[in-house]
């Protein structure tokens, strides 16, 4: 069971600085200096809430937009009180788990980071209960997003943003046993929204791509798909792969359609299937070169993929998104099985099931939901392992 704190709101104020930002070699090239604007601000709360946050755009006549870099901060203290509320003895076993969702129109897709923690196991008699005081939970637990896509920051008006933090408890016992939950939760978060750009400009992104995708297809392939306009004889697409987010290899080439074979005044669609060397796993990052006859070389904007298991008895899920069906493959199968829930992002959960005899399941959305974002809930029937997985429908 799932047990989320209280809302808590309130409307943030900004402030401005500027500084300087190292390691930027991740993000593109740039001809002049080096320099960001920054905008800050704290959020305090019950730890759960929805803030919305309102920035200026990037005037461009400031310099040019090389990456926009969103990040939040986060510190929690938490206690709680467990107590056994059945007739019989039970085994209790509690995790602490905290999801960040950063959302925004100006954003290719919800930025969604989950970190669970194993609190511990509590043999309880009937009406005893165990009582942990305040703790620190979590300290500067820094989730961040880098954007180089940076079009939709460029204007004079404002960005809109859309901060959704939740902190959560998950509680499990050996034998179905009824309990009773208490908790307080506090947290703090620094959330900032800072702009790195070019003095005297610069910068090199294509503005020729309308899309670019990449999607984990199963365990060891990506699809990259992207779409492009203004077509020209001779270009080259160079699909680049790295494992850092700085250092990027070359791993194939496709040609242009050009201006006459695109068919669509130089409009066309593009697919490349990266089928990944043994024992990769992590996070990814893809980008495309392009060169034209006669003219610089441009960029794509990076994208980032994580691929395989972060440990063992992991879980991969994919494809991602998905549209009618979803497969789990987990690194150490389960002989009892796994009871795997779908939730929306509201917490209503919109499908469950029970499955046994496989590390590979296949799951078909038996329900009509609509697109948007998921987690999948898989916990092993009557064993110690719980797994929490983000998925985007479409």
């Amino acid at each position: 069971m799932k047990v989320y704190n209280p809302s808590f709101w309130k409307k943030p104020s900004l402030s401005v600085c500027i500084g300087m930002i190292l390691h930027f070699s991740s993000f593109a090239q740039c001809a002049g200096n080096m320099a960001t604007r920054s905008y800050d601000t704290v959020f305090t709360g019950a730890g759960y809430g929805t803030y919305q946050i309102t920035v200026p755009k990037w005037n461009p006549d400031s310099g040019t937009l090389a990456a926009v870099v969103i990040k939040a901060v986060v510190s929690v203290q938490y206690g709680f009180t467990l107590r056994n509320a059945d007739n019989i003895p039970s085994i209790y076993t509690l995790w602490l788990g905290r999801e960040d969702v950063i959302s925004s129109p100006s954003l290719a897709g919800d930025y969604d980071n989950t970190k669970e923690v194993k609190i511990g196991i509590f043999p309880l008699n009937p009406g005893s209960a165990v009582t942990k005081p305040t703790f620190t939970f979590l300290s500067n637990y820094v989730n961040t997003d880098s954007i180089t896509g940076t079009a939709p920051f460029l204007g004079t008006d404002s960005v809109n943003l859309t901060y959704s933090p939740i902190t959560y408890s998950t509680i499990r016992s050996n034998n179905n046993a009824n309990y009773t939950y208490s908790s307080f939760s506090l947290d703090t978060t620094h959330f900032s929204v800072t702009y790195i750009y070019c003095r005297g400009g610069g910068i090199i992104l294509a503005s020729n791509l309308v899309r670019f995708d990449a999607t984990l297809q199963d365990p060891s392939t990506v699809h990259l798909d992207w779409s492009s306009v203004n077509e020209v004889d001779g270009r080259q697409y160079v699909i680049q792969r790295s494992q850092d987010g700085q250092h990027f290899t070359t791993i194939g080439m496709l040609p242009a359609a050009g201006s006459d074979g695109a068919g669509n005044d130089g409009e066309a669609d593009y697919n490349y299937y990266d089928r990944l060397p043994a024992g990769i796993s992590g996070n990814l990052y893809y980008r495309l070169q392009l060169t034209d006859p006669g003219s610089s070389i441009t960029y794509s904007a990076i994208k980032e993929v994580a691929i395989g298991a972060t440990g063992p008895g992991g879980l991969i899920l994919y494809p991602n998104p998905a549209i009618d069906f979803v497969d789990l493959v987990f690194d150490q199968g389960s002989d009892a099985g796994w009871r795997v829930d779908i939730f929306a992002a509201d917490g209503r959960r919109v499908q469950s099931g029970s499955y046994t005899g496989s590390n590979n399941i296949h799951i078909d959305f038996l329900n009509r939901f609509p697109a948007g974002v998921y987690f999948i809930q898989a916990m092993e029937i009557g064993g110690q392992r719980s797994f929490v997985k983000r998925m985007v429908k479409r």
